[in-house]
């Protein structure tokens, strides 16, 4: 294990002050770093999360805590891709925390992760809705590794370990456990012809059976993925997407969760 492992931490909270959102705390260790928020009139803050450094290191722990408060409206994304680099042995690791409270709405959106050839990492994130009229949706993206550089499923290990509770009852979990050499991740059953995987979560945002089939219909059209949406529990959807580039999925994601007849609410 790296003796040089550090372990870094971000927390944040948003309130909700005369129908505009608000930071209330904040709280970081380097390399983060938060962009000074973004206010929208139609009383969403959007916050972009800086990293200074160069990438994830072997032994490596990032802490990310993330509270969306009673009736407000918050989106998070960040700035750039994360880089998991290169590991002799050992391996880093993420935990996420996000809770969203009664009545308010977070879009949880964080850019591709690229893990390296060689490299190791876990993530932990569990998600906390306070009961139906917390709204939330989360998307994250893998990537097979640095393509351009022909490293395609060159990593040791990717594993991640997806919570979401509502209400104190369990709603959703996900476990993502990648080992290239293990598996053949090219082939049928894994990616095929594919690199890249997101997935999208929708909780308590409306979600109805005629949506679910615009949405489908949509991803049909387009070229370059293969795509399925699921409804569970209610009205609530996941969404898998495979591509070719990170790009393509990016904006994919980006049109979709704008779109109004994805949710009951719009974001900007």
């Amino acid at each position: 294990m790296n003796a040089f492992g550090k372990t870094s931490k971000l927390e944040f909270s948003a309130e909700n002050k005369g129908n505009l959102t608000r930071l209330r705390d904040v709280c970081y260790t380097a390399p983060y770093k938060i962009m000074f928020p973004f206010s929208q009139k139609n009383g969403w803050l959007n916050v972009m999360v800086l990293n200074a450094s160069a990438g994830i290191m072997a032994g490596d722990t990032q802490k990310i805590s993330v509270c969306a408060g009673s009736g407000s409206k918050l989106c998070v994304s960040s700035q750039s891709y994360e880089k998991v680099h290169r590991m002799e042995d050992g391996f880093a690791r993420r935990n996420t925390e996000i809770s969203v409270e009664d009545s308010a709405s977070c879009v949880y959106r964080p850019l591709p992760v690229i893990p390296f050839a060689g490299s190791e990492f876990e993530s932990h994130t569990t998600i906390r809705l306070k009961d139906e009229s917390s709204k939330l949706i989360y998307s994250e993206i893998i990537s097979c590794g640095r393509a351009a550089r022909g490293e395609k499923f060159q990593y040791r290990r990717y594993d991640s370990y997806l919570t979401v509770v509502s209400d104190g009852r369990l709603l959703y979990r996900d476990c993502t456990c990648l080992r290239p050499k293990e598996m053949k991740l090219s082939g049928p059953g894994f990616y095929g012809e594919y690199t890249h995987l997101a997935t999208v979560l929708f909780f308590h945002t409306g979600m109805t059976k005629d949506k679910i089939q615009s949405i489908a219909q949509k991803l049909n059209s387009e070229s370059e993925i293969e795509a399925g949406i699921s409804e569970f529990n209610r009205g609530n959807a996941i969404l898998k997407i495979l591509g070719k580039r990170a790009q393509t999925l990016e904006r994919l994601l980006s049109r979709l969760i704008k779109e109004e007849s994805l949710c009951t609410w719009k974001v900007h």
